[in-house]
């Protein structure tokens, strides 16, 4: 499904509606490029958008698949980073893990999202108010995208450390409840975070010391590591 697909010149978001066949059009302006975001593609709606984009490498069966740690991928001038998004359910002391897939070449970038964390809609609108980091191009979202979806590890991991500390307190305390199933249901949770975050330096440190295709947009691009904001998974914990 199509959550937002937008056409941007010199980084302002050009009105009216934008479809996949008119935001193809624009293909090859100057400063111009399009970001489309979709939610939980199937197989057709990805052959259309490489289609409408004349993207015959789009990387259709590589989105699609589940992955288990982030990876990131470059072809040619293409760039395929997976990651993978974090939400913690308090109530049910459990964290739902998504995926979130940027695909970026020169003058297009599509973020393809499975699962509900790390909404881009508010992100979207932030880049919208700020021309001068979208005029940066298509690489520029990527870095956006990258600096949220390690921001929404911080909930994920404060919901953790505050049922870990209710759990203490359980433990050490003189009643006679003994809460070994929360316990290994706690540690189950974190085992699974972890395999979805800790390999992430390795594809950032990957993609910050690499040089990447130029964009039209502007004479330089920028990288994950340059997003204001961004620091790595272990500062943010």
């Amino acid at each position: 499904m199509i959550v937002d697909c937008a056409t941007y010149t010199g980084g302002v978001r050009r009105p009216g509606p934008h479809s996949l066949a008119g935001s193809a059009a624009t293909l090859g302006e100057p400063e111009t490029f399009t970001w489309l975001g979709l939610r939980m593609p199937d197989d057709a709606e990805l052959r259309d958008v490489a289609g409408a984009f004349d993207w015959p490498d789009f990387p259709t069966d590589d989105v699609l698949a589940p992955h288990a740690r982030p990876v990131l991928t470059v072809d040619a001038d293409t760039v395929r980073l997976v990651l993978r998004t974090a939400r913690y359910d308090d109530r049910q002391e459990c964290v739902t893990l998504g995926e979130l897939t940027v695909v970026a070449n020169a003058t297009t970038v599509v973020s393809v999202r499975y699962g509900l964390a790390s909404p881009l809609s508010l992100l979207r609108q932030e880049l919208e108010s700020e021309p001068d980091r979208l005029a940066l191009g298509p690489f520029a979202v990527l870095a956006a995208v990258v600096s949220r979806v390690i921001d929404d590890y911080g909930p994920a991991l404060d919901g953790f450390e505050n049922d870990v500390v209710e759990l203490e307190h359980d433990v050490f305390s003189d009643n006679r409840r003994q809460p070994v199933r929360r316990i290994y249901q706690l540690k189950r949770q974190v085992r699974d975070l972890l395999v979805a975050i800790e390999s992430l330096p390795d594809p950032l440190a990957r993609r910050s010391t690499r040089r990447w295709p130029r964009s039209p947009c502007t004479r330089t691009t920028t990288c994950a590591r340059s997003a204001p904001g961004w620091r790595s998974p272990q500062a943010r914990r």
